[in-house]
């Protein structure tokens, strides 16, 4: 489940005498709406001085479904569980990027797989090779570089000649760097996780999405 899917609540948010904040559930497992908003039922259950389950049941305001999430406080650290029904992530690859390297968008998927198990160093070496797998099919389908070429190409390099545009070439790097750190044993670059190549991956895509966009635009002047 993506880390996007909650946010952080006070307990007095929900009439609980216990401090501090917990992961709030905040995408309805019914209609994939955020909600906000109160609570239709709550249930503390102490298992130790250091431990406690509880529960949390939501309604949606829009679908009207009532959701369950349940937590665990230890050590006054609490930690989202699980859900009823359970959310099942739905990852979406925009059909221009699909078309440009189906491969893309297989690898995107499962590398979306893993970051939503929280198998991060996977998830990281998936978009990864999925980046390597974009930026090499853009240039053979829409640069028109032959495919003996591109496959040579290391993928600093291919990104440093096909893709160019300096936007692109420094999201590009990011998901490169970020991605080949967490297959080393020791990792260079530990001020940043997961979210932040993810985040630079999606504005990649973006980004290139548009670039495709233009170079193939719906009708086109004779000059």
């Amino acid at each position: 489940m993506s880390l996007k899917q909650f946010k952080l609540a006070e307990f007095s948010e929900i009439g609980s005498s216990h401090n501090g904040k917990f992961p709030r559930l905040m995408l309805c497992p019914y209609c994939k709406t955020f909600v906000s908003g109160g609570y239709t039922d709550k249930h503390f259950i102490p298992i130790n001085n250091a431990t406690t389950f509880f529960t949390l049941a939501q309604k949606c305001a829009f679908c009207d479904g009532i959701f369950v999430a349940t937590y665990v406080v230890k050590n006054k650290a609490t930690t989202f569980l699980s859900s009823f029904p359970v959310i099942k992530d739905e990852c979406y690859v925009d059909h221009i990027l699909a078309s440009c390297s189906p491969r893309f968008a297989d690898l995107y998927k499962q590398a979306n797989t893993c970051y939503t198990n929280k198998q991060f160093d996977l998830a990281a070496m998936g978009f990864r090779s999925a980046l390597e797998c974009l930026v090499k099919d853009f240039a053979i389908g829409f640069l028109n570089i032959s495919k003996d070429e591109v496959i040579k190409k290391s993928l600093f390099d291919a990104i440093a000649e096909y893709l160019k545009d300096a936007e692109l070439v420094k999201s590009a790097d990011v998901v490169r760097m970020l991605g080949n750190d967490y297959t080393h044993y020791q990792r260079k670059y530990t001020d940043h996780d997961i979210e932040t190549l993810k985040d630079y991956m999606d504005i990649l895509c973006a980004l290139l999405k548009y670039k495709i966009k233009a170079l193939n635009p719906p009708v086109q002047s004779s000059r």
